[in-house]
């Protein structure tokens, strides 16, 4: 449920893996990923645990990025992306037309999301390498270091 309104989610099949390996760690509690109290995690154990792991981001970042990767890196359509998201269409006139929740092709969203995450099928996933220079976050991240040319020598730098 959001906001009183079902929303069905469809499940990759790696994250359908993660549920089946989290069943095996069950607590009894019924959570399939419970705090250290018992009860489900709440908003703000998610976020320590996103700084615990270095992640640069909040967690309602990760709705923001797959927004953004849908409509750069996928041919999803628009409502299918809105959809994922259970977002509620504005248009009272196309809102009372549509008797979908286009399960499938999230279904199929939702496999490229999993492997552009996983870094597969020829996507890659740009991250933030902390401590690193940044001629060496580029080198790494296979984009161009300032400090070599061209021809692979020295680059040329002006005093200025």
């Amino acid at each position: 449920m959001k906001a009183n309104r079902e929303h069905r989610v469809p499940l990759s099949g790696r994250a359908l893996a993660v549920l089946r390996e989290a069943r095996a760690l069950a607590d009894g509690s019924g959570v399939v990923f419970p705090s250290a109290r018992g009860g489900p995690l709440n908003e703000v154990a998610i976020a320590k645990l996103v700084r615990q792991l270095g992640i640069g981001a909040v967690p309602h970042g990760f709705r923001s990025s797959f927004r953004d990767w849908a409509a750069e890196c996928s041919d999803a359509p628009w409502e299918v992306c809105e959809l994922a998201l259970a977002h509620v269409n504005t248009n009272a006139i196309e809102a009372a037309y549509r008797r979908t929740d286009l399960f499938e092709r999230r279904r199929a969203l939702m496999e490229q999301w999993a492997a552009f995450l996983a870094g597969i099928e020829g996507t890659a996933v740009a991250l933030e390498l902390a401590g690193l220079r940044d001629a060496e976050a580029r080198r790494l991240a296979g984009g161009p270091d300032p400090h070599v040319g061209r021809d692979g020598g020295p680059a040329a730098h002006l005093d200025g």
